[in-house]
């Protein structure tokens, strides 16, 4: 008796949407070379609800969204993605709730390092891995339930970064993102900052070792306190669409 076909989830490699395909049992074990690489992310699976912070989208839908039994393989392009149950075992289901970045940007696996010191705008040439995977998803998401990815840190609470995933789609748009995010100039007053002579000796050590001659602001690089470089994102506990931008 012929094994009845599965339904599994796939995204349209143009696409950050959700999307269904049938595939029957024999053909499904045939993977291209290029979809082979899979790596998987050290977060635990979310079972919170989106945080009022985050806007809801409106795109209609014809009925309340339903995930599938069957446990998916999140596709950024020549990587994927299998979700962790909080035992570390891969989970039977995703969580339609939650934003999933790049394999690349996941901390401590993802391979995407990056000194945020430079003044010059992520690319291919600054980060090398991105001569491949710039192009290809930067998160995949229900679009009928969320809209926004926030990333944080605890060394600049005050500036969270909101960024519209259904605009920036790409790896690399991104962490151009990130990249103008953090050096934007501060505006904030250092009177009463505890921190502020070592915020300044971080600024001044940024300009010379940058070989900066010119005017030039207080940044909120200068924050991390010599700290300069990316290694990843950490999923923040309680909200689905909220990552930690981690830096060393």
């Amino acid at each position: 008796m012929s094994t009845p076909p599965s339904k599994q989830v796939r995204f349209d490699p143009n696409d950050t949407t959700w999307s269904f395909v049938e595939e029957d049992s024999a053909s499904s074990e045939e993977v291209e070379p290029e979809q082979a690489e899979v790596m998987s992310s050290p977060f635990p699976r979310s079972q919170s609800t989106p945080s009022p912070t985050h806007s809801v989208s409106t795109v209609s839908t014809d009925g309340p969204f339903t995930p599938p039994a069957a446990g998916p393989t999140l596709r950024f392009g020549s990587l994927s993605l299998e979700p962790k149950s909080p035992e570390g075992e891969s989970s039977t289901s995703y969580n339609s709730d939650r934003v999933y970045p790049h394999p690349l940007l996941i901390h401590p696996n993802g391979d995407i390092r990056w000194d945020i010191l430079d003044h010059e705008a992520p690319s291919s040439r600054t980060i090398p891995v991105l001569k491949y995977h710039g192009s290809e998803k930067a998160v995949v998401f229900n679009p009928q339930r969320l809209t926004h990815i926030t990333f944080v840190s605890p060394l600049i609470p005050q500036w969270p970064l909101y960024v519209d995933i259904r605009e920036v789609t790409t790896l690399l748009g991104l962490m151009e993102a990130i990249h103008d995010h953090l050096h934007q100039p501060s505006d904030e007053d250092l009177t009463h900052n505890r921190r502020a002579n070592r915020i300044w000796e971080a600024y001044s050590n940024r300009r010379q070792n940058k070989g900066i001659t010119t005017a030039e602001p207080l940044r909120r690089v200068d924050y991390f306190l010599g700290r300069c470089m990316f290694r990843g994102l950490e999923e923040v506990e309680g909200d689905p669409c909220g990552w930690e931008i981690v830096i060393v």
